[in-house]
């Protein structure tokens, strides 16, 4: 029926007659719950006919009572497609302008309601969607010049930008695409109208209230998202953590180079704190543009780029490790230890490396992974090193249990040589006067040395001996042996 109706009207058929046909179709069988095929194929009609015979169509119903009866049911019964359809035949039948900004909007509102059709949501939204079609019929057909349904003065504005502009308000529409979650040639429009005028930083101000998943605020990003611009905001005193953010999110790990330059240059420690952070969630594959950066001969340049390593968690490298545990400074030195002995597989080599070291700072991290479990060849290593006049007193009772714990021989020397003060008249071994260093040595050699013919001396003496720390000394290492 509708390619019969749609060739008929072709060919210049009454208007009229076509109208009054249309009317009893939509009016007439309004309740008649067999009709829902006719309206369709109506509906189909309306799509397929060309708008100056739609808006023809509609100019031949003068009496303004069976008009308004006839196009709530348009709006009420067709589908979306044809419904919007015929709204440009409405326009264009009661003079009105119908700018196609305005036309694109609600075109893709109608293919949004279209696609939401069957969805829980989708019925609420047709039903706003006719609603508001039947208004704009009713205001259009209305007597009055001039009217737009209430889009006046959207319109008016649109009316006299110039040429090419998109809308009245770029910031308004980009806004607005970010809360509906949907993109099209008018937003990308405007989107380049608020660039072009400086606007980037709003842009960036709506997307950091846009939802985290936003398709859209990624797409945008994207646009908007430059190295000179992520350069701006990471320059700008204080730090809006949550813009930059916003711009990380459609730039990804081509903002690595830039947020590196400026973890390097920046003065500021908030701002290379932010930076450290952020760059470390790139993880692993951040490591070609880091290892880059060591090349850069400033101490604070190659500490920054060790610790970016570890916190990303890229496997430390042996090589590189023992060339920067090498280094001059200190704080280069125990960044690279603290990467190697987080990596299993370059642990027991820097550990060795570290407790060799002379600075503190250096020491202290690779002792306190010496707890769990201290290597072999990391054993000698220490037993020299605790005897130094320089090894930092604080740590000498650790290495001392450290060392004790291992069992070696080779860590006999070292304990000896806290535990023994001398010989007596007869040439007999004399404990050491009382300290923390020779309790701790004296129960390391009860705990693995009590045979061994220089320590079974000493361990006499210190069974003779009524002082009670010696006696605890003793206790517990026959307790950890037994």
């Amino acid at each position: 029926m509708a390619a019969h109706l749609a060739r008929d009207a072709s060919a210049s058929q009454s208007s009229v007659a076509i109208r009054n046909l249309l009317h009893e179709i939509l009016v007439d069988s309004r309740d008649d719950p067999e009709a829902a095929g006719i309206v369709a194929e109506v509906s189909q009609l309306i799509v397929h006919l060309q708008p100056q015979t739609l808006s023809s169509i509609v100019r031949a119903e003068a009496e303004e009572r069976r008009r308004n009866e006839f196009l709530t049911e348009c709006a009420a019964r067709l589908s979306i497609e044809a419904a919007v359809r015929l709204s440009w035949a409405v326009a264009a039948a009661s003079d009105r302008s119908y700018p196609a900004s305005v036309r694109g909007v609600v075109k893709k509102l109608a293919q949004r309601t279209i696609s939401l059709a069957g969805s829980v949501s989708g019925g609420e939204v047709e039903q706003l969607m006719r609603e508001q079609l039947r208004r704009q019929y009713s205001a259009w057909m209305k007597p009055k010049r001039g009217t737009l349904g209430g889009f006046e003065p959207i319109v008016n504005r649109l009316e006299r930008r110039p040429a090419g502009r998109a809308t009245p308000d770029g910031d308004r529409v980009v806004e607005t695409a970010l809360e509906c979650d949907a993109l099209g040639g008018a937003v990308w429009l405007a989107l380049q109208e608020v660039v072009e005028e400086g606007g980037t930083p709003r842009v960036i101000e709506f997307i950091k209230n846009a939802p985290a998943d936003s398709m859209t605020a990624a797409a945008i990003m994207k646009r908007v998202g430059t190295p000179n611009e992520l350069r701006e905001l990471l320059r700008r005193e204080p730090l809006d953590g949550a813009a930059v953010d916003a711009l990380l999110r459609g730039m990804g790990l081509a903002a690595a180079n830039v947020m590196l330059e400026e973890l390097v240059e920046s003065t500021q420690r908030l701002t290379r704190r932010y930076l450290m952070e952020r760059l470390a969630r790139f993880g692993p594959e951040i490591r070609p543009l880091v290892e880059g950066r060591l090349k850069d001969q400033r101490w604070f340049v190659q500490r920054n780029m060790l610790a970016l390593l570890r916190n990303a968690k890229c496997p430390a490298d042996l090589g590189l490790g023992t060339k920067f545990m090498q280094h001059k400074d200190a704080r280069v030195r125990r960044e690279a230890s603290l990467w190697c002995l987080e990596t299993p597989a370059t642990r027991n080599e820097s550990m060795s490396l570290a407790l060799a070291d002379r600075d503190a700072a250096v020491m202290r991290p690779a002792l306190q992974a010496a707890r769990s479990h201290l290597p072999p060849p990391a054993v000698p290593v220490l037993a020299k090193r605790v005897l130094d006049s320089d090894f930092p007193p604080q740590f000498r009772v650790l290495a001392i249990n450290l060392i004790g714990r291992s069992g070696s021989v080779l860590a006999l020397e070292a304990l000896l040589h806290f535990a023994q003060g001398g010989k007596t008249l007869l040439g007999k071994p004399r404990l050491a006067s009382k300290s923390q260093e020779m309790l701790a040595a004296v129960g390391s050699l009860a705990r693995s040395w009590s045979r061994e013919r220089r320590a079974s001396g000493l361990l006499a003496q210190a069974a003779k001996s009524r002082d009670r720390e010696i006696q605890a000394a003793l206790k517990s290492a026959a307790e950890a042996a037994a």
